[in-house]
């Protein structure tokens, strides 16, 4: 975060320089890299800004909670239904206003954005009913007998990157919202 609400943005204008980057966005090298340790049966969650900024770290948990048993697309879709809720609420200070008023700017309620919302639950390989499908995150070298694993289970894309952990996850579910 360069300042509220300022994040860091990876990106290239159509107006940058081909050689010396562009000091208005941040490169794949400035990234931030975090290793975060998961287990079968974890519930990972990922999502935009206009599901952090509308919905509470607590509420987020406790939608998770109550998911259990549904599936990951219930899951997502039930957090970007809250956001979407939330952001036009005037009455409830979001997480965003909470900010916004600790950084001296007037705000109330919601903050409208788009949302997306990618859940999946961590799953062990070959298990019972399992739909588990391979996961790739993590830098480091990605081993030749893990890339002809990919290739051959269709996930090809993925091998044509470099650094990759493989682990296993249910397939992942989205929701969006505009």
């Amino acid at each position: 975060l360069r300042s509220f609400n300022a994040p860091f943005q990876l990106g290239l204008a159509p107006d940058s320089p081909e050689e010396g980057g562009d000091d208005r966005f941040e490169t794949p090298q400035d990234a931030a890299l975090v290793r975060v340790p998961i287990e079968e049966g974890d519930v990972v969650v990922l999502a935009t800004d206009g599901l952090f900024d509308n919905v509470g770290e607590e509420e987020v948990i406790a939608v998770v909670e109550a998911s259990e048993g549904e599936g990951a697309q219930q899951l997502a879709t039930r957090l970007a239904h809250r956001a979407q809720e939330l952001s036009l609420a005037r009455e409830v200070d979001s997480p965003f206003a909470v900010l916004a008023k600790e950084n001296d700017i007037l705000w109330g309620g919601g903050r409208p954005d788009d949302i997306t919302v990618v859940a999946f639950r961590v799953a062990q390989r070959g298990a019972a009913g399992s739909t588990a499908v391979p996961l790739a995150s993590g830098p480091g070298a990605l081993p030749e007998s893990t890339r002809l694993g990919l290739e051959s289970s269709g996930r090809g894309d993925a091998a044509a990157r470099e650094g990759w952990d493989i682990g296993f996850t249910e397939r992942a579910a989205e929701a969006n919202w505009d």
